[in-house]
């Protein structure tokens, strides 16, 4: 089959489009895609030569744990049968091994006197970032940490997570001004960024809480030598023009799975009961 010649010249156009593109046959077969699509399914390892089915690649993609991805296979039928001239949803789904948020729009059109869908993706990962550092926020970490578990399980091999709480943000507030405060947390997001972003993902996930997901270096030694960087790093930030600077410091814990917790719950418990000893103890000092 192939598409008709106006369907062909809007795709051409299409082409130029950030977006992913596709139109889907009556029995679910993906006839046609623009180059992002192709180009995003190369980045999966998917052939983008094959025709592949989009029903059984959302079954796929809820096997693999997107559970969003069922919804989006039920919209697609009922746009196909006629009972719905527009579905659109966002779901998020581990890829290239991270995990990516993306909005979903299936539409109906007409090819040959039958009705095909036409699917638009949109990746939308950028929304669940923190405004203010840039960082990936709680959502985007929960969703990580969780399937760098998982992957862990698959894999046996240890994923760690680090906690951070920054030290007397309220004092820097309330003696500096709230402008300082922002500043204080940016320093901190930027050496985190600086040591531990290429070892795993850095998220902001509350007020003056930071996490790093950890997928190599998370042995106890290589932990501590990458603590010491971060606070060298800090030791080079500053946020006031004058004298008295304020000090920017952060308390640590640490877990590893599968030696401190099983499930994603029972690491983040087990790395924040550490964070707060040492915060009440030393202030800084991975236990």
């Amino acid at each position: 089959m192939s598409l008709d010649k106006a369907m062909l010249s809007t795709f051409n156009l299409m082409d130029a489009f950030a977006t992913e593109v596709a139109v889907i046959t009556p029995s679910g077969e993906i006839e046609q895609t623009n180059k992002k699509w192709k180009e995003t399914a190369s980045r999966g390892g998917l052939d983008s030569t094959k025709r592949w089915n989009y029903l059984h690649e959302c079954q796929a993609a809820f096997a693999r744990g997107c559970d969003e991805a069922s919804e989006v296979a039920d919209g697609l039928r009922k746009v196909l049968d006629g009972t719905s001239d527009l579905f659109i949803t966002t779901y998020s789904c581990p890829f290239s091994g991270g995990y990516h948020w993306y909005q979903v729009l299936i539409s109906p059109i007409t090819q040959r006197e039958a009705r095909h869908a036409m699917v638009m993706h949109v990746d939308v990962s950028a929304l669940q970032r923190d405004p203010l550092t840039k960082l990936p926020n709680r959502a985007l970490f929960d969703a990580q940490l969780d399937y760098s578990v998982s992957l862990a399980e698959e894999l046996h091999s240890p994923v760690g997570l680090l906690l951070i709480d920054m030290n007397n943000l309220k004092l820097i507030n309330d003696q500096f001004g709230h402008a300082v405060g922002d500043c204080a947390i940016r320093a901190i997001a930027k050496c985190l960024v600086n040591v531990f972003d290429r070892h795993g993902m850095v998220a902001r996930v509350g007020g003056d809480e930071f996490a790093v997901v950890l997928m190599d270096s998370t042995d106890d030694l290589a932990t501590r030598r990458l603590q010491h960087q971060f606070e060298d790093c800090l030791v080079q930030q500053s946020c006031a023009q004058e004298n008295p600077s304020p000090s920017i410091g952060a308390s640590f814990g640490f877990a590893r799975w599968p030696d401190d917790g099983l499930s994603p719950g029972a690491l983040y418990k087990r790395a924040d009961q550490r964070m707060y000893e040492n915060k009440r103890k030393h202030k800084r000092r991975i236990a």
